[in-house]
């Protein structure tokens, strides 16, 4: 929940830095590099949230196979006595 609420705030502060960069084009207003870098922490803020949320999804997805497996597949408690080989 709270991964989802950080990416709509990205989305919400990634709009207004890009208003904020149109505002300043059309009033041909020099701010150097300060935007750009802006919208870039703002893409990899948010790149990175959904890649957290996907490898939690992955995670959780390995964790529900390896149950469906220990259940179709139950693991022997027996011991193999080598000698007998």
């Amino acid at each position: 929940m709270q991964g989802i609420a950080l990416a709509l705030l990205f989305i919400l502060i990634t709009s207004f830095v890009f208003a904020a960069n149109d505002l300043a084009k059309e009033q041909k207003l020099h701010f150097g590099d300060e935007i750009a870098s802006q919208l870039r922490i703002a893409r990899k803020k948010r790149w990175n949230v959904k890649e957290e949320k996907r490898i939690s999804q992955e995670i959780e997805l390995m964790v529900r196979e390896i149950a469906l497996l220990s259940l179709k597949y139950p693991v022997s408690t027996q011991c193999v006595n080598l000698k007998d080989w």
